[in-house]
Formats: structure tokens, C-alpha cells, sequence
């Protein structure tokens, strides 16, 4: 990438969020390949045989498996199982939630179950690492950039958005910030976000 460039979507962070918003666009049926990059410098490879499992997970519904599927990233993150090397996914077919006012075994707790809706499961239990990873190469895959910079500031114009990062600048017609709850593109546009005023606890079992 040029030290300025002109791109039709950059989004900063590579998280899940971002990766699978990035993966899709590549892969968007427009008339011309949207340029899309995505800022993001720490990203992670797909774990190794015989790395030890990750405690950072993530809870995969089946929608979102058909999510992930359109996008060209079910097959990375199922690719330790069918190389037969062990699968680092896990199915759940049982979810309990409840509020932090009421105990597991109130009346008011949603329990679900796969049997109910006739599914074999209600999704997968992922590394995060290992989702990441494989959103990253099916973004790349799917034509788009990966710059391992930092965003340093952005400004929005009247054509587009010029945003300075720590390996140059780069100029895009839309931005979309996946950076987190802290948010630096979100605070660069001096946009505000209020958290719910509660907290929800879940149980996941095979």
C-alpha cells in the first residue's frame, strides 16, 4: 500500500468483528472488486498441531456458522478436524441464561435446547484466536489488505476520510471502526456510547 492511497473501505481492527465485516466485502457481488483493507497489527496465525487450547473463546450460533460459511471462514476454523489433527471447536446443544437477580434454576432463567428446535446443535464453542485467524486469510483470500499499522488520527472530508497511521496515509471513501469498546474511530468523530445497566450470565454444555 502506498503511503497515500485511495481505498473504498478501510476498517480499523482485525478482531472478529472486523475480519468477518472485511471478508464479506471482499466477496460482495458489486460490479467492481471493492478495495477493502483492514488495520490491524497483531494478527494471529492459525494455531499449530499440538499448541494447547486457548482459554479465550467465543460462542458460534448456527447463524452465525452460515455467516462465517458466506464469507469463506467455516472451512479455516474446521480445519484442524478434517486434517484429523483434532478439533479445537467444541458443539454445545444446551444454554442456560440467566439474570444476575435470579438464580439458574428460577422459573425466569431461558434455557434452550437443540432437540427442541430438531438441530444436532445450537453452535460451537471457538478459540478466538483460531476465529480471528481464519477471518484474516479468508479476508486476504477474498482480495483485501491487511496493514499491520496503527491508527493515529482520522479526519472526515468532504469526499471521503483521510486517516494518518503509523506506517503512512491512507484515504478512503468509508471507514468502519471494529477497534473495541474503547474506540478511537469512534472517538475521533466524537460519537458516545452508554453501556445497559445490566449483566447476564450464561451456561453452555455439550
Amino acid at each position: 500500500m502506498s503511503s497515500v492511497d485511495v481505498i473504498d473501505v478501510l476498517i480499523v481492527g482485525g478482531g472478529p468483528a472486523g475480519a468477518c465485516a472485511g471478508a464479506l466485502l471482499s466477496r460482495a457481488p458489486t460490479s467492481k472488486p471493492l478495495r477493502v483493507a483492514i488495520l490491524e497489527p497483531k494478527r494471529p496465525s492459525v494455531p499449530a498441531d499440538g499448541d494447547p487450547m486457548d482459554s479465550r473463546v467465543v460462542a458460534i450460533s448456527r447463524a452465525s456458522e452460515r455467516i462465517l460459511g458466506a464469507a469463506g471462514a467455516w472451512a479455516g476454523v474446521r480445519a484442524p478436524l478434517i486434517k484429523g489433527t483434532g478439533s479445537r471447536l467444541c458443539a454445545y446443544e444446551r444454554m442456560c441464561v440467566w439474570h444476575e437477580s435470579v438464580s439458574a434454576g428460577s422459573a425466569d432463567a431461558l434455557r434452550f435446547d437443540a432437540a427442541d428446535a430438531g438441530e444436532p446443535n445450537l453452535g460451537y464453542i471457538v478459540e478466538s484466536r483460531l476465529l480471528q485467524a481464519a477471518l484474516l486469510d479468508a479476508f486476504v483470500e477474498g482480495g483485501g489488505a491487511v496493514d499491520p499499522a496503527q491508527l493515529i488520527r482520522l479526519q472526515i472530508e468532504e469526499k471521503g476520510v483521510r486517516v494518518e497511521t503509523s506506517r503512512g496515509e491512507i484515504q478512503a471513501r468509508l471507514v468502519i471502526g471494529a477497534d473495541g469498546a474503547r474506540s478511537a474511530v469512534r472517538n475521533a468523530v466524537g460519537l458516545t456510547a452508554e453501556s445497559a445497566d445490566y449483566r447476564e450470565t450464561a451456561i453452555v454444555a455439550n
